[in-house]
């Protein structure tokens, strides 16, 4: 059955989409069913109704969510996959690549969908577009699917994330964490988009709240941040202390914040709200010790960034990080992480869109 499945699943000479759902649903079912396998294996992931809104303090009847299926992820499976993506580090790059791209597509546009659905609401439109509703929310949902996927890469097989000898590490964990900080800084926000159509309750966004979406970051950063070796968590940290988007109060956030200044009669989301509810005593520690790593780490960064950068000397391209390649044979320059990103999927120059053939590493002594 296992054979058959993980054959058919993307066979091309299948062609009715009714069947090729059917083999994707039962490929599913294999390998998660819930009388042989452990539920929960990523961070506060045992939910199938996610219970944000209990914390909002919303009304019994606000609670109905999306039928969602229960997580009960096959260690066995996944364990494969974390060797073969050791193993195999073209496959394993290609497919992070993918992932990324993907996750990148529905977080902006459930972020889209979200701005026009708040302008409807300000042109007190009587009826909202049912179809654009469930569409904001799959977009939602598929955002939170992504990261869990890619908080399971990261327990399984750091390496592909923390391993700089692997030519594509940097480059993913660089990507990664500039996703996760826009995922923070738009989620977090107070009187922002997210929460201004999140608490209007619509009929349709049900399933889009805090809960899901921190849960999934929050996995990531842990795994990365707080497991494995002293080298990888040293890398990871300054990975997502580099990240321009990065902003320690995001973090302080999942606990509650670390200002006193929040207005007393709104409610806050913490994960401590939810103790021995959809997350542990234990989870909530290593959140806390997540922030005082960052805080004592951000110090640290901060005293050996102070030195000041000639803006010459910036990536032309994210304006963040000095110039560290020369591309051959146009001669343009840019960060490394910059520069790779584009060319997994154009060869052109960013700039002069000639073929790029190899890249040249910029010695600090050189002049740019």
């Amino acid at each position: 059955m296992a054979a058959f499945l993980c054959t058919h699943f993307i066979d091309q000479r299948i062609i009715n989409p009714d069947l090729r759902d059917i083999i994707i649903q039962a490929l599913a079912a294999f390998v998660c069913y819930p009388d042989s396998l452990e539920a929960g294996c990523g961070f506060a992931f045992r939910y199938t109704s996610s219970p944000d809104v209990i914390t909002l303090g919303l009304p019994e009847q606000g609670q109905q969510r999306a039928s969602l299926q229960p997580p009960h992820p096959s260690k066995k499976c996944q364990q494969q996959f974390g060797q073969l993506c050791v193993k195999d580090n073209q496959l394993a790059s290609e497919f992070l690549n993918g992932l990324l791209n993907q996750l990148n597509w529905s977080f902006s546009e459930f972020i889209g969908m979200l701005q026009e659905i708040q302008q409807a609401t300000h042109q007190m439109e009587t009826v909202l577009d049912s179809r654009q509703l469930r569409t904001c929310a799959v977009c939602f949902d598929l955002t939170v699917g992504l990261m869990r996927v890619l908080e399971m890469v990261a327990t399984v097989a750091p390496e592909v994330f923390t391993d700089w000898k692997r030519q594509s590490a940097e480059l993913h964990i660089a990507r990664l964490f500039q996703l996760l900080t826009q995922v923070l800084n738009r989620v977090t926000a107070g009187s922002n988009l997210f929460e201004n159509v999140t608490r209007l309750h619509l009929p349709g966004l049900e399933t889009v709240d805090r809960f899901p979406i921190l849960g999934a970051v929050t996995g990531i950063l842990l795994t990365l941040l707080l497991d494995g070796t002293i080298e990888s968590k040293e890398r990871a940290t300054s990975s997502l202390l580099a990240e321009p988007g990065y902003n320690l109060d995001t973090v302080c956030f999942l606990v509650g914040g670390k200002s006193v200044a929040v207005e007393a009669t709104k409610p806050k989301f913490s994960f401590r709200t939810m103790i021995n509810k959809d997350v542990t005593p234990e989870e909530v520690q290593r959140v806390d010790d997540l922030v005082s790593h960052l805080e004592s780490q951000g110090t640290e960064y901060g005293l050996q960034t102070q030195e000041s950068v000639d803006v010459d000397d910036l990536c032309p391209i994210c304006c963040a990080v000095k110039v560290s390649v020369r591309f051959i044979p146009c001669l343009h320059v840019s960060c490394r992480s910059c520069i790779s990103r584009h060319l997994m999927n154009n060869k052109e120059c960013f700039f002069c869109k000639h073929i790029v053939n190899e890249l040249e590493d910029i010695t600090s002594e050189e002049a740019v």
